[in-house]
């Protein structure tokens, strides 16, 4: 999601220093991100809550000139004790793999389980509370740092 114009806000950005603009953002960010993460924490299957519990708000990539937040499960993908919520998130095949396992084999009789991306219907439901909550706190956040709290 790319929020574009708020140029008043983005105005008295520009007045902060770098520094303090970038953590004035993210605590923008941050604070749209917990509404989706309590969204997708509500839409998690739960047999024993672990993939409830493993949903966090973590910094994302960094990019020169951008900034990033993420709703995600776990560190990455595939790995730790969260693995298989990846196979929920993205869908898996139930059965034993017979012959090359690497090649799309067209005679693959294994039943599909068709991905229950929560994360991202939370995301399609909130989008617009989560800007919303987000446009906000900066504005907030911004108002006070130029008049001189933070």
């Amino acid at each position: 999601m790319e929020v574009k114009g708020l140029r008043e806000v983005q105005e008295k950005l520009k007045e902060l220093q770098k520094k303090t603009s970038n953590k004035l953002t993210k605590k923008a960010l941050r604070a749209g991100a917990k509404i989706v993460q309590a969204e997708a924490k509500a839409d998690a299957p739960s047999i024993s809550g672990t993939i409830k519990k493993s949903i966090k708000v973590r910094a994302g990539k960094r990019r020169k000139g951008s900034l990033s937040i993420v709703v995600g499960i776990g560190k990455k993908w595939f790995a730790g004790p969260m693995f298989y919520a990846a196979f929920v998130l993205l869908g898996h095949k139930i059965g034993k793999r017979s012959g090359s396992h690497r090649k799309k084999d067209p005679n693959d009789k294994r039943k599909a389980v068709p991905p229950h991306n929560f994360l991202k219907d939370a995301y399609e439901r909130t989008k617009n509370r989560a800007l919303d909550t987000m446009i906000s706190t900066l504005s907030e956040s911004v108002e006070n740092a130029v008049n001189g709290g933070e």
